[in-house]
């Protein structure tokens, strides 16, 4: 079965005579004949069997997939939160002039919200028994407690690729092998100067407004100021987020370019964290601390990453 729509609302009229109950595995076939699209959803080219990736943002449900979203409370009183602006101004010393710069924390008040995490849903690479390469979601068991979760895939392949092939045979016939996710750039290690790691961000820092720009810069500047081994940077639906790793530490700090998002700190090897889904990194349980984008950030940082230099 193929549909090939803009996006779809109604999953019952658009799967016709599957019965409940049944395993479906969401599928792309032919892929050399929508080269352009899987390249624009984060595949390397070629395709290799086994690689994985969190899609990227094409459109509004891989950006969900990828970030989540926000249900705003206007029936609630307002709340304070905090926006980063930079400040430039010039001071005279005796006949010379000074330009100053800093960065303050500045309130306001909005409605209160509420995260909603992305479903993260990753696609990845399988070879059919016929060595036909194939792009496949993980399994997934028709039933009405699935509804959401199969429009959701299925509008996500709709928006990447323009078509969903819906497999309900022959599923032995698709040969899966282990999976590599290939949603991190690790830069070469060595501890680096900010403005050398800076040209190296420059693509994913440009892409956001410029308040975003500032606070993102000035976070990834002052993280980098405690001297990490290696920054690995986000690609595919990773895309604005950058990890610095501190394995003197046993500690690995991933930041965001997202607003009102946070810094999360992990405790494990990098092999592992690499590895790891998105709604894997933003599950509170698996983090050793979550650093709010707010006042007192800077000290937080300190208070975890000012060990580097003893165990070093």
């Amino acid at each position: 079965m193929i549909i090939k729509k803009k996006r779809i609302r109604n999953l019952m009229l658009n799967l016709p005579g599957i019965p409940r109950g049944k395993t479906l595995v969401f599928a792309l076939p032919n892929l050399p004949d929508l080269a352009g699209a899987v390249a624009g959803a984060g595949f390397p080219t070629p395709c290799e069997s086994g690689s994985s990736v969190l899609p990227s943002i094409r459109g509004p449900v891989s950006r969900f997939n990828a970030e989540g979203k926000f249900i705003v409370h206007r029936d609630q009183p307002k709340e304070t939160v905090y926006r980063q602006r930079e400040w430039h101004w010039v001071e005279w010393h005796g006949q010379d002039k000074v330009e100053r710069s800093d960065i303050k924390d500045i309130p306001y008040q909005r409605y209160p919200r509420t995260f909603i995490p992305p479903p993260s849903v990753e696609l990845g690479v399988a070879t059919k028994t016929d060595g036909q390469s194939i792009i496949v979601a993980d399994p997934i068991t028709f039933s009405e407690q699935n509804d959401a979760s199969c429009l959701h895939v299925i509008n996500l392949y709709l928006e990447l690729f323009g078509e969903c092939h819906v497999l309900d045979q022959d599923l032995d016939a698709i040969i899966r092998v282990e999976v590599r996710r290939l949603n991190w750039h690790v830069l070469p290690p060595g501890v680096r100067p900010w403005g050398e790691l800076a040209a190296r961000l420059r693509d994913v820092i440009k892409r956001f407004d410029s308040d975003g720009n500032i606070a993102f810069r000035n976070n990834l500047d002052y993280i980098n100021s405690f001297g990490p081994s290696f920054a690995a940077v986000g690609r595919a639906g990773f895309s604005g987020y950058v990890i610095f790793g501190f394995p003197q530490l046993n500690l690995y700090v991933c930041e965001s370019v997202y607003k009102h998002n946070a810094t999360y700190v992990f405790e494990n090897d990098w092999q592992t964290l690499s590895q790891m889904t998105k709604a894997a990194i933003l599950d509170h349980n698996l983090q050793k601390d979550r650093i709010i984008h707010m006042p007192g950030w800077h000290a937080r940082v300190r208070a975890l990453l000012d060990r580097q230099s003893e165990a070093a």
